[in-house]
């Protein structure tokens, strides 16, 4: 009960009919699962991997004042984040660290136990971790890792960036895919791969954008680059442009450009096309709409543009997804 798995190499688990009942709403189908309880409170973890990726979530419940120890079998880079009150926990090497609610953190972990000490109730953690030694094959697919191959990655267990991050409301939609996605087989590998893939870009646009000039924003921008997010997000099939938006939302195309980045950690043109690729996959595998109805149901007047925008971002083909489904 009192290890917290940050990753583990073997692929034991249990079957989802042991999970306590109260608990069955929080599974995700193609994940591995894992469960503890006993009268200090309840641990139940969830695990996918994909390609370099190793993706853990983990529910906790905390009846009494526990100490948690927090493993990892391999060396690995774990983008940690944080729901609940604020948890102090401590490195091998002393070091303290304090995570509040809605915040993340990127650590170098090497394979050995730590500590942490969540608050009694219920907190929600998780931790994306990739594969050190796959940095070099994902930067070139994705230049932005390159900022990671440039990172002292310590010989022992470390906190990378200075502080913690507010989680923004860009990757709590890319959580909230992960942990509503009910998909399985080939279908949810494509998927996850994706939204890994955008958590990391979206933490590492955060990275940079540490080192910039920040834009002044006054709480009227703010609001207004929000209700354009939620315009993007909500009318995908529509004609989207950058000077159309700069009429529709009373900014400057400036204040968008780099307002939007810096409230939201991707850029204006990234999250568009987040917005519609999600829908299209959902389009093609919840719903019978023919491929071509798709790709204009998501802001696509050319069938072959949507084709190769799909096979780009998700790296496969949305005729072959959707016959394997």
């Amino acid at each position: 009960m009192n290890v917290l798995l940050i990753e583990r190499t073997d692929n034991i688990a249990i079957p989802a009919a042991q999970v306590p009942a109260h608990l069955v709403k929080h599974l995700i189908p193609y994940a591995r699962t894992y469960f503890a309880g006993d009268e200090q409170g309840e641990l139940l973890e969830l695990n996918i991997k994909i390609g370099p990726f190793s993706f853990w979530m983990h529910y906790i419940n905390m009846r009494t004042l526990t100490t948690l120890n927090p493993f990892t079998a391999d060396h690995v880079l774990a983008l940690h984040h944080w729901f609940g009150g604020n948890i102090p926990a401590q490195l091998r090497d002393g070091h303290p660290v304090i995570l509040g609610d809605n915040e993340c953190n990127l650590f170098n972990l090497l394979p050995e136990v730590h500590t942490a000490w969540p608050a009694i109730d219920s907190s929600l953690s998780i931790h994306l971790n990739l594969d050190p030694t796959r940095i070099k094959d994902v930067a070139e697919k994705y230049p932005a890792f390159k900022a990671l191959e440039q990172l002292p990655l310590f010989d022992q267990s470390a906190l990378i960036n200075g502080f913690p991050y507010k989680i923004d409301e860009v990757r709590r939609e890319t959580l909230n895919r992960i942990i509503s996605c009910k998909y399985v087989h080939q279908q949810a590998k494509y998927f996850f791969r994706r939204n890994f893939l955008d958590m990391y870009l979206q933490f590492l646009t955060q990275l940079k954008n540490e080192k910039l000039p920040k834009l002044e924003l006054d709480q009227r921008t703010i609001d207004r680059l929000s209700l354009l997010k939620m315009y993007l997000s909500n009318h995908p099939d529509f004609d989207i442009t950058l000077p159309a938006m700069a009429v529709k939302s009373q900014l400057s195309e400036e204040v968008i450009t780099r307002g939007f980045e810096q409230l939201f950690n991707i850029s204006f043109d990234d999250y568009l096309l987040q917005v519609r690729m999600y829908r299209a996959y959902d389009l093609l595998m919840q719903t019978p709409s023919g491929k071509l109805a798709v790709a204009h149901k998501t802001g696509y007047y050319s069938y072959m543009a949507f084709i190769r925008a799909f096979i780009k971002f998700f790296g496969c083909d949305p005729v072959t997804l959707r016959r394997e489904q």
